[in-house]
């Protein structure tokens, strides 16, 4: 009989595809890759993802911010700011487009520089946690 050789890393992301990954669905994805032992030990899956979840909660709350100020500005200032809400949609697509390339090819992107470091910080401080 002959002995089988098990692949432990058939079905596994690649680390590429697992940084990407983390920016698919924002904070649940990147909680997911934080969560598993394969991704949560290696340093650039866990920065990117919470960059992703930091980037993410950076855009709800502007985004809430300004749809507060929809509803209780008068109707020019109403306006204006729904404007700004369908500009800064847009700009967050385009940052996420940047994010998912800059992440899939290994390197960092730093468009909020206090997310950036923030991201940076909480993936070194968790990396005590992820050696356990």
């Amino acid at each position: 009989m002959g002995t089988h050789v098990r692949d432990h890393s058939a079905g596994r992301c690649s680390e590429a595809q697992a940084r990407l990954l983390c920016y698919l669905l924002g904070p649940f994805s990147a909680g997911i890759f934080l969560h598993f032992p394969p991704y949560g030990n290696i340093w650039s899956i866990r920065f990117h993802a919470f960059h992703s979840a930091l980037m993410t909660a950076v855009w709800g709350l502007a985004w809430g911010l300004l749809r507060l100020l929809e509803q209780v500005c008068p109707l020019f200032l109403s306006m204006l700011a729904r404007q700004l809400r369908f500009a800064m949609n847009v700009s967050f697509l385009l940052v996420w487009a940047a994010l998912l390339i800059t992440a899939y090819e290994g390197s960092r992107c730093a468009i909020i520089p206090y997310v950036h470091c923030l991201a940076v910080r909480l993936a070194r401080r968790s990396e005590r946690h992820a050696r356990a």
